[in-house]
């Protein structure tokens, strides 16, 4: 009997265990999103491979040469050099997010193009995308979780359109920072 109950106390032990373990990794991963900067639980690799290494992280530098860069990888934009991509009106600005959402707030002069219904809204901005397809856009949604963004430049992507950056911060960084917003 004794082993019974040393057997079963070894069991509660390990549930107690497995809890607590459990508890303390969804409390790490709730402030890690609270972060100004979360760190990237999985990215892809430049072979479109998914991995789960959060050791590179994208430059902090800004200027037209990180933006240049950035472009030829297909790489991700940083709040520093997506903010010199809008001063410079280096392109078009889209949010992924949904429309009611845009309407409380974007990015000034981004163009809503969200995901859940791209072909109608695509269609009221194609004229304006497609007079030069070269030109780059840059594609945000809610923040660095938000894979909205990565539907949306999928789709453009198929369309023909060729450089397409992504400032995968979004509408959190950029209103946790302080910077200005537009509302419909």
């Amino acid at each position: 009997m004794s082993r019974n109950k040393t057997l079963s106390a070894l069991v509660e032990d390990l549930r107690g265990v497995a809890f607590l373990l459990l508890c303390v990794t969804l409390a790490a991963l709730a402030v890690n999103q609270m972060r100004k900067n979360p760190l990237p639980l999985v990215s892809l690799s430049d072979n479109g491979m998914a991995t789960t290494s959060a050791m590179h992280f994208p430059s902090e530098g800004t200027g037209r040469n990180q933006v240049e860069t950035n472009r030829a990888m297909g790489s991700h934009l940083t709040l520093a050099e997506f903010q010199d991509f809008l001063a410079e009106k280096r392109g078009h600005v889209l949010d992924a997010r949904s429309g009611a959402v845009y309407r409380l707030g974007h990015i000034p002069g981004a163009l809503s193009l969200p995901r859940e219904n791209f072909e109608s809204a695509y269609a009221r901005i194609q004229d304006l995308l497609e007079t030069d397809k070269d030109r780059p856009l840059a594609v945000y949604c809610n923040s660095r979780s938000c894979t909205d963004s990565e539907h949306v430049r999928k789709e453009l992507l198929s369309r023909g359109y060729s450089q397409i950056l992504m400032f995968k911060g979004g509408w959190v960084v950029w209103s946790q920072s302080g910077l200005p917003e537009e509302k419909e």
